[in-house]
């Protein structure tokens, strides 16, 4: 049993079990029931070692897969919020500079001047709808990569789960054969393959960047939300992000 070669667009899966997987399962416990060997301490016998092993080293490329991915992402994610906040500060300077002037009254200055004022004010009002424009372009390009991010982290997911999934088949198969052979032995119950690093299979995933622009805070952990929040799910639940 080998694993799959990495592909590009897709996290790397296991093989597909066929039935004459199993039969080789089942047939491994038949012949680890005739030796003497006995269940380890996490209840694998050499075929469900190997197997647990390969389980692995799968999910390992599922683990490389993923990062790859979310840290270009990631820096993408943290261009976009740097740009949210500096527009944010743009608007800050250009709005006080035209409330300023537009508090300025016209008549006490001369003609020219005021020609020279109203131009004034209409190239920061343009300057102000422009970084306005900006604004909406970076929140909206922000969103799409924090939803991209989530569709990356769930298909690892899934590809983490098949591999899981994978392991308790052929385990199971192959505890049938054991039994069978041993029918009055004590069944071995291999535990769970799946490793404890890899915390991202149930559990958040940070942004993979060292710093985010703390004026982004908020609209980072609001975009975070899973996708199937409701009503239901409490503040504790939701995925958040901690800028530093």
């Amino acid at each position: 049993m080998r694993a799959p070669d990495r592909q590009t667009d897709r996290p790397p899966y296991p093989p597909r079990i066929r039935w004459w997987t199993s039969l080789r399962a089942s047939l491994a416990g038949r012949r680890d029931a005739r030796t003497t060997t006995l269940p380890d301490a996490d209840g694998n016998l050499p075929f469900t070692r190997r197997l647990a092993a390969l389980s692995h080293d799968g999910q390992t490329q599922v683990a490389q897969w993923l990062h790859t991915r979310v840290e270009i992402c990631d820096r993408d994610i943290a261009a976009s919020a740097e740009a949210i906040a500096d527009t944010r500060r743009t608007l800050t300077r250009v709005q006080q500079r035209l409330d300023d002037l537009e508090g300025t009254g016209a008549a006490t200055i001369s003609p020219e001047d005021a020609i020279r004022h109203a131009r004034q004010v209409t190239r920061l009002r343009t300057e102000r709808d422009a970084a306005q424009e900006r604004a909406s372009a970076a929140a909206a390009k922000l969103v799409e990569l924090l939803s991209t991010r989530r569709h990356i982290l769930d298909r690892a997911r899934a590809a983490a789960v098949a591999w899981q999934t994978r392991f308790d088949h052929l385990a199971a198969c192959h505890r049938r054969g054991y039994l069978r052979r041993r029918k009055t032995a004590s069944q071995p119950v291999p535990s769970a393959c799946l490793p404890s690093l890899l915390a991202w299979t149930t559990g958040d995933l940070p942004l993979l960047t060292s710093v985010i622009d703390t004026d982004a805070r908020e609209i980072i952990t609001v975009a975070m939300t899973p996708f199937d929040a409701g009503p239901s799910r409490t503040p504790m639940q939701r995925e958040q992000v901690t800028a530093t």
